[in-house]
């Protein structure tokens, strides 16, 4: 069953338009290297792009790097700081005409653990805003971005190495390490 919530936009009954981080807690030893992923859920509507501004604490956590995937064409911003503990990923569809609709990794977060203690990754999000994280749409006010979820990262001398994981296809390590500026990478390249 489908729903309809704007004229002429239809999102899947139940669902919200978000982004999360798969998998959303992981324990791991201290001086270990993990891997998270960023998931788009476009809840039924076609998008033109995402932007994700990332939080972190680098006392815990330090990035190494993140790979983008598919769906979406140019992922024009990819870039991480850690002093500040910040990154953001953005991907566009360069065809307005073949708007992405689904469900998927669009980038894969490579994190090195460094002192023991739990810390949190956060999406930088509130609703209706477009100067943080969004999923982009030519409707509204272009965000329809409505769910996020958090990363809990245990860092614990007692837990067992992560197991290696196999790269998804398609991926392509495209991060830098610069300090992000302070405005939506997707809103900006439009």
């Amino acid at each position: 069953a489908l729903a309809t919530i704007l004229p002429g936009k239809v999102l899947a009954q139940g669902a919200k338009p978000s982004l999360t981080f798969n998998p959303p807690t992981v324990t791991v030893p201290p001086d270990e290297t993990f891997e998270s992923s960023v998931v788009i859920n476009t809840a039924g509507a076609s998008v033109g792009g995402f932007g994700a501004k990332i939080e972190y604490d680098p006392t815990y956590l330090e990035v190494q790097a993140i790979n983008t995937f598919d769906p979406f064409d140019d992922y024009p911003t990819v870039a991480y700081d850690n002093d500040s503990g910040s990154m953001i990923i953005s991907g566009v569809r360069l065809n307005k005409d073949d708007l992405y609709t689904g469900s998927a990794p669009v980038a894969t977060i490579e994190w090195k653990a460094k002192q023991t203690g739990t810390t949190n990754v956060i999406f930088n999000y509130a609703p209706g805003s477009t100067r943080d994280s969004n999923i982009a749409v030519n409707y509204g006010n272009g965000d329809i971005l409505e769910s996020v979820n958090t990363l809990t990262v245990t860092i614990d001398p007692n837990a067992p190495a992560p197991q290696p994981t196999t790269p998804e296809t398609g991926g392509r390590v495209v991060a830098r390490s610069v300090n992000p500026e302070d405005q939506n990478p997707f809103f900006r390249v439009l």
